[in-house]
């Protein structure tokens, strides 16, 4: 069987499909290929209650919520690291005010989420050790520098 992938295919291939951002796939590709910027931190946010929300609202309904907010934000590229949780990478001297930022316009969405910001490097190993880091330290809607 031959597939022939377009560049459309290709895209929506590596797009969550509830948010619209970039998936885990893409993010594996940038950081594989060296495409995140040197002096980029690394802003992971985990969305508090996502169940509930999906619950209370419905899936779409929260996807929105999300999606709107994150789209308000468009300083910077966004990707699903899976489910409820989201990184995105920024200048590093605007990490907190970014998260906060991020956290301002979801709260006025109803929703919150907890923060985690990183410094270190960009290679797939330290973003898994990163993440670990970031769900053992975060307390539910805080902005944590690791």
């Amino acid at each position: 069987m031959n597939i022939a992938l377009t560049q459309a295919n290709l895209d929506q291939a590596l797009r969550n499909p509830w948010f619209g951002i970039y998936n885990r796939c893409a993010l594996d590709i940038a950081l594989a290929q060296g495409l995140i910027p040197v002096g980029f931190a690394k802003v992971y946010f985990d969305i508090d209650g996502l169940k509930q929300a999906n619950d209370r609202w419905g899936k779409v309904e929260s996807s929105r919520r999300i999606k709107h907010a994150l789209c308000r934000t468009t300083d910077y590229t966004f990707s699903a690291f899976s489910g409820d949780e989201i990184l995105t990478f920024c200048p590093t001297h605007d990490a907190v005010g970014y998260a906060h930022r991020i956290q301002s316009d979801l709260c006025s969405m109803g929703l919150s989420a907890t923060f985690a910001i990183s410094l270190g490097g960009h290679t797939p190993d330290e973003l898994e050790e990163e993440v670990s880091r970031a769900k053992d330290l975060g307390h539910r809607g805080t902005i944590t520098v690791l």
